[in-house]
């Protein structure tokens, strides 16, 4: 995952050496999808994945490192059992709770401005122990990415997120989810000009 400003952020997917895909989620209102596995009528279950991925793995790091990445400084063990606090993420569309006893081992390393983690995160569930192993890197850059707004649109789809209303037998539904567009705009400067356009009417 990369943010670069606080409605932009993109997520690189690859489940399988020959399956790579890509997300970008546009101004917290347009969300381009290519070369991602996804159920038609489903499309933001492929981007709540992920993105409760990533807020299960940023919230045990901090439960790790209480005072945060700056504080870290060369090696450094990761050990911690937790008896009582459950570990909650969530999205617009998706939640998750993680209940107490867990415990989380490994370690994380500073190299400059980059950090390389990797634990074994032991929980229960349906009254197992179960146990997710993560390695990764975090870094901040010196400056904040930003998305080239000259980027071209050919290849993508393009999918609405918001609050979205159907009918079924037990009335009308209320639920924040991905509707894909037929439109095609050229580049992304063209989709943000869109979304600007339709803000202020």
């Amino acid at each position: 995952m990369t943010k670069y400003g606080p409605p932009d952020f993109s997520i690189d997917i690859e489940d399988a050496p020959e399956t790579r895909g890509r997300m970008i989620v546009v101004g917290g209102r347009a969300l381009l999808m290519r070369g991602v596995p996804h159920e038609t009528g489903y499309e933001i279950d492929a981007l709540d994945g992920p993105v409760l991925m990533h807020e299960l793995v940023v919230s045990l790091l901090d439960q790790a490192f209480p005072r945060g990445p700056g504080a870290l400084r060369g090696v450094v063990p990761i050990k911690i059992v937790q008896k009582s606090r459950a570990i909650r993420i969530a999205t617009a569309s998706a939640s998750g709770r993680l209940e107490a006893p867990w415990s989380l081992t490994g370690t994380a390393r500073r190299d400059g401005a980059t950090i390389e983690y990797e634990f074994v995160f032991a929980f229960t569930a349906s009254d197992a122990t179960k146990s997710m192993r993560a390695a990764g890197v975090w870094e901040r850059a010196a400056e904040v990415p930003a998305l080239d707004d000259h980027m071209p649109l050919d290849g993508w789809t393009v999918h609405w997120l918001g609050p979205m209303s159907s009918e079924s037998d037990q009335g009308t539904i209320l639920d924040y989810s991905a509707k894909p567009d037929s439109k095609r705009w050229v580049d992304l400067s063209a989709l943000r000009k869109y979304i600007a356009d339709g803000a202020k009417q």
